[in-house]
């Protein structure tokens, strides 16, 4: 099976809806491709990330009654077409649903196009940008001064309980580990997360970044400012000329937020590189 018949089946295969053989076919496709299994799984997150936005998500008043009325009105024929023919791997449900979907998200690209410079991004994401700049004027001190993955890997678990085996590395992007310190998200008062980390980066250019963890405990950026990004799912932002791009670990465990000085299109890439490893060692 190659990669693009593959694609055409993930969402029957997510809703469990394929035959055995061609089950079999594309999980032998998952455990030989890394990069198609990476797509699979940011499409299983971006589900579950539609679900639980849905599920908060109250119809307005009257609309039951509305839509039953609407049913109620619709003539029926005496005649009705014979359905068509159709294929195995994608029952109605599914492509009901594949419509649904793909109507939605061309809805809220529209929406994004119109309206996302206009709405102010979330306090989650600005607090992690302003740490950065905190982290980068020395106003937060960096209690581990190193160029050492290793001792900064040891910080982290012990600072914030979290499982950090292979430090990112930037250095294709120009910049290097310099330490590591806490993180208090001090603009979220009463809402910041407990026991957060920190990893800085620095080059001889200037250039800043800052990989900010915490454990994940079902609190999430605004999802105005999700983004997607070469098939992966982002939260994202701009703020006091920085990028700040977020995201969950594939475990569920952990919520990364990358902030750095570099365009949001590097910023994308910069955080790509970093869940990549961080999943690959999870």
């Amino acid at each position: 099976m190659t990669r693009t018949e593959g694609r055409n089946l993930i969402q029957p295969w997510l809703d469990n809806e394929l035959d055995a053989a061609r089950a079999a076919e594309l999980n032998g496709l998952l455990a030989s491709d890394a990069e198609f299994a990476r797509e699979v799984e940011a499409q299983r997150q971006f589900r579950g990330f539609l679900s639980r936005k849905l599920a908060q998500v109250a119809p307005p008043e009257g609309f039951r009654a509305r839509l039953q009325a609407a049913l109620d009105a619709t003539p029926e024929t005496d005649a009705p077409a014979p359905p068509a023919e159709k294929p195995e791997h994608a029952p109605r449900h599914a492509q009901w649903w594949a419509w649904t979907v793909a109507t939605g998200l061309l809805a809220a690209s529209l929406f994004f196009a119109m309206r996302v410079d206009r709405v102010p991004d979330c306090k989650f994401l600005i607090s992690c940008a302003n740490e950065h700049a905190r982290i980068v004027s020395n106003a937060v001190p960096e209690e581990l001064e190193t160029n050492d993955p290793q001792p900064v890997s040891r910080y982290v678990k012990r600072v914030s309980g979290l499982s950090m085996p292979e430090v990112p590395d930037l250095h294709q992007f120009g910049l290097s580990v310099c330490g590591a310190g806490k993180v208090d998200y001090s603009d979220l008062g009463s809402q910041a997360p407990p026991g957060g980390a920190f990893v800085a980066y620095k080059c001889s250019s200037g250039a800043s970044a800052t990989l900010m963890v915490h454990a994940y405990q079902g609190v999430e950026p605004n999802n105005i400012n999700f983004r997607e990004y070469e098939g992966e799912y982002f939260w994202a932002a701009r703020h006091g000329g920085n990028s700040v791009v977020a995201w969950i670990s594939a475990d569920g465990s952990m919520l990364c937020t990358l902030v750095t000085s570099h365009p949001l299109e590097k910023g994308f890439e910069m955080a790509r590189n970093m869940r990549h490893t961080l999943d690959g060692n999870r």
